[in-house]
């Protein structure tokens, strides 16, 4: 079930600053791992203003919306 509006995080703001809500899809479904890795791609290499803190909330987002079944 795909939900746009949810970003489990208060820095959603920070995550859409980059991408669009519905770029997740635009993606093919990944592990937990995979999803974990773009995160941390995006915090290191793009420097995302993403908290440690929010980090696993996000890869459970993105798993729950497209996640490898």
């Amino acid at each position: 079930h795909r939900d746009l509006h949810s970003f489990p995080t208060r820095r959603s703001s920070d995550l859409l600053i980059c991408h669009g809500a519905d770029y997740v899809y635009n993606q093919p479904p990944l592990s937990k791992a995979q999803w974990t890795a773009e995160v941390t791609k995006m915090r290191n290499a793009y420097k995302a203003t993403i908290a440690d803190a929010d980090v696993d909330a996000i890869v459970a987002y993105l798993v729950a919306q497209n996640g490898k079944p």
